[in-house]
């Protein structure tokens, strides 16, 4: 099962997909997007384990951060760019 949710303007806000396992939800995923069509966040759910996948961008639309967070723990990946390449990732565990 697939459920979309709108913004005004025709774009994607928020889509899921769902797999059933005997009438319980095994797995599933669920997006969030920004307005300009960037994704803001992904859920996941496996096996009755959620993980959470956020990310933020710089004003050019790189990406700045990575922010997963899964059984407890936060991982986050920071971005450094130059001319618009990789140059630099930053994990810090929590």
């Amino acid at each position: 099962m697939t459920l979309q949710t709108y913004y005004e303007d025709g774009n994607v806000y928020s889509g899921n997909s769902v797999n059933w396992v005997n009438g319980i939800i095994a797995n599933a995923v669920a997006y969030t997007y920004n307005v300009d069509g960037t994704v803001d966040e992904i859920e996941e759910t496996v096996d009755g384990s959620t993980i959470t996948t956020a990310f933020t961008y710089n004003g050019d639309g790189t990406v700045n951060t990575i922010v997963e967070t899964r059984d407890s723990k936060t991982v986050t990946t920071t971005y450094t760019y130059s001319s618009g390449v990789v140059t630099d990732t930053v994990r810090t565990v929590v």
